[in-house]
């Protein structure tokens, strides 16, 4: 099939909420066909791998109520505004979730699509370094548990922790020496 893209025939917003917005979609197929798809849209986000001089990177572990247990990740938020660039983001979230400050930004990767099968969040992942004190987080809503840790220490908790997937992908990358510049 050389055209795989559907077209939007009808879009009813099912519901409004602070983070999401739902949709039923009708679409036409390229065959022809119709199909119903339900979807969220979401402004983007971003997630950070803030780096120590030492080769040290932040792992955090938060409950996430979806799966109903403690997730581990990096820092990550969702951006304030689609204008917002993700490097005041980054910024902006590294700071709100664990006092830090990115001090130096060295990548800054695409976007990437996290959730296709039901939503259209993009995240922008950027790598860079990080000083300051912990401290925990400045949203009252959320319990963050943050700290640095070595290569081997990820690998270890790769063996016994669930991660968020990028988490898994960036934390997988960094452990075993794949990350560029680390």
């Amino acid at each position: 099939m050389d055209n795989l893209t559907e077209t939007k025939l009808t879009s009813e917003k099912i519901y409004s909420g602070c983070i999401l917005d739902f949709y039923r979609d009708t679409v036409r197929l390229p065959n022809g066909g119709t199909a119903p798809r339900e979807l969220s849209r979401h402004v983007g986000a971003v997630c950070i791998v803030p780096l120590l001089d030492d080769g040290r990177v932040i792992v955090e572990r938060q409950f996430r109520s979806p799966v109903n247990e403690v997730i581990t990740e990096i820092p990550a938020g969702k951006r304030d505004s689609r204008d917002e660039a993700p490097e005041a983001a980054a910024r902006r979230e590294l700071r709100e979730e664990t006092g830090l400050r990115l001090t130096a930004i060295t990548h800054v990767l695409p976007p990437a699509a996290c959730t296709v099968g039901i939503g259209d969040e993009r995240t922008v992942c950027v790598f860079g370094t990080a000083e300051g004190t912990f401290r925990p987080s400045a949203d009252p809503m959320e319990e963050i548990e943050s700290a640095w840790y070595t290569r081997a220490q990820v690998r270890a908790l790769h063996e016994t922790d669930l991660f968020g997937s990028w988490a898994l992908a960036y934390s997988w990358m960094f452990a075993n020496g794949c990350l560029p510049g680390v």
